[in-house]
Formats: structure tokens, sequence, C-alpha cells
């Protein structure tokens, strides 16, 4: 994991949740992580509805170009893999276990970005499928990106996040029988088309 926010967003939640396996989502600070905001995103549990954001930070819409509140997460995602975006939420949500995921974000003109995506389980009054918290952040920032937004994203590689600074690398849709949770049912769900790519460095 080497970007410097998603690093940072790691070391906090990894620090609120002490010994557990995930901290209350009333335990989180803004006023701890102000370098993250901007990146950061809070979604709802909440499958029916395609995982709906509740928060996302200013750079993280700016990638869109449109305030991304109240939509699903789920739908973020190009319709192929969609199933696969679900899937990791929730494999993330039933291990109580973050995950790391290589991302392709596609615009309308096929420009395409690289992006990293961490998200984090956290607990409402002791209850685990409620909200989960995530970092998503562009590698490096295109000039395109602001005359041509985003339209969609691709899961390119996923990851089981064992400590700060090593993952688990799951690979892509070569090496399925071999994946754990929280990535291996979103890992399964990849469409075809993946097999056969690298994975992202994290």
């Amino acid at each position: 994991m080497k970007h410097p926010i998603l690093r940072d967003l790691f070391a906090e939640w990894t620090r609120l949740k002490g010994n557990g396996r995930a901290p209350e989502r009333a335990m989180l600070s803004p006023a701890a992580i102000p370098g993250v905001l901007p990146d950061a995103l809070v979604l709802a549990f909440d499958p029916g509805a395609g995982h709906p954001v509740r928060v996302a930070g200013s750079r993280v819409c700016a990638l869109f170009d449109r305030e991304l509140r109240g939509q699903g997460f789920v739908a973020l995602f190009e319709p192929a893999g969609r199933a696969a975006a679900a899937a990791l939420v929730e494999g993330i949500a039933d291990a109580q276990s973050p995950a790391l995921a290589a991302l392709v974000g596609r615009s309308a003109s096929h420009g395409e970005l690289d992006l990293q995506l961490l998200l984090l389980p956290l607990r409402v009054d002791g209850e685990t499928h409620e909200r989960l918290l995530g970092g998503l952040v562009g590698t490096a920032l295109p000039w395109w990106l602001a005359r041509d937004p985003l339209r969609s994203l691709r899961i390119r590689s996923l990851r089981n996040v064992q400590d700060l600074g090593t993952a688990q690398d799951l690979g892509t849709a070569q090496n399925l029988s071999n994946a754990h949770h929280p990535c291996e049912a979103a890992d399964r769900a990849l469409p075809p088309r993946v097999a056969g790519a690298g994975a992202a460095s994290a």
C-alpha cells in the first residue's frame, strides 16, 4: 500500500479498532485525518440499493465531476463488473476485514486512469453490516480529467490487506480457486476479460 493517503487512513482505522475486528463509526474523528478527507468515502451497507455513498470527499466527487452522495456505489462500476463490486463490499462486511482494489476508471472518451480503493469495515452500535470506510485515490491525475471526467470503474485486481505496507495479492481471475475472504466472492465475480491481467502495484 504505497499511497500516503491510504496509508494514513489505514493507520487511523487500525489505531481505532485496537484488538477488535473493526472500530465503531462513532469513533471516527475528521480532525484526526484532515489530509484524508477529500479522498474519503463512507458507504451504507444496503445490497438492495447498491450500497449507497453516504459521504464522498471533494476529490472523489471531482473524479466524476458530480456529487456522489446518495448514489449507489455499485452503480459507479461498469455493468459487467457490478456483481464483483457488490461482492467485494459484502465480503468485507462478512469477514470484518479490509481489502485493497486496483481499479481502472474510464471516461466518456475512453481515457483511462489507474486508481486505488481501500475499503475498511465499520461497526455501528456493535452491528457489523452497517457502514464501510474507504479511500479512493488516483496514482497520477491526467490533464484531460477536468474536461472528460470518469464515467465508470473496473476492478483490475484485489488484495486482502494484512498490515500497513503489506497485502496478500489475490491476483485476478487466473487464481480464483486460491482466493480468500474478504475478496473471494468478488474475485469469482470478475468478468472473464480480467483474466491474464497483471496485478497493479498498490
